[in-house]
């Protein structure tokens, strides 16, 4: 659903289903909960009777990319992962990475690339510019992650965010 779609949902009150929303809620269910009549400005999220599996969330997002920018985050989550201590979560379309309770990077998948903010400090270097600042509550430089060549680059700089 697009935003101008959202918009128009929200002043005439809609039932926001999803697939990953109703999981483990049965057929039958889902056609008792698809009657429910929300108020315009209504908003009703239906959620499954069980925790989502992970890779099914993943899956959802990497959905809206092609076959490239899921090799390349595949490349780059299985890289991440085989660091100690770090945690993977999706919150709100995003695939954050901790290092014990701290974020250290959030992943965006685009169409064409990934995004990937992270968190640096005055003693982090970029000696090729692949990064840039940005302003954001949470984190403070930003790259993109567009072919397979560029994963070691990323890799170099995420160690410099975990070790700060």
């Amino acid at each position: 659903m697009n935003e101008k779609e959202d918009e128009e949902c929200v002043k005439k009150g809609y039932i926001r289903i999803d697939p990953l929303y109703l999981y483990g809620i049965s057929l039958e269910e889902q056609e008792e909960i698809k009657k429910i009549k929300p108020v315009p400005g209504q908003i009703i999220t239906i959620y499954g009777k069980e925790e989502i599996p992970m890779e099914l969330m993943i899956d959802d997002i990497l959905s809206i990319t092609n076959y490239k920018v899921k090799k390349n985050f595949e490349d780059l989550r299985k890289r991440i992962l085989l660091i100690s201590r770090i945690d993977e979560k999706i919150e709100n379309k995003l695939i954050t990475y901790y290092y014990g309770d701290k974020k250290f990077c959030s992943i965006k998948v685009k169409r064409d690339l990934l995004e990937i903010d992270f968190i640096s400090d005055k003693t982090f270097t970029d000696p090729t510019e692949f990064s840039w600042k940005i302003r954001s509550k949470e984190f403070n430089r930003r790259m993109q992650l567009k072919n397979v060549a560029q994963i070691d680059i990323v890799l170099g700089l995420l160690e410099q965010s975990i070790e700060r």
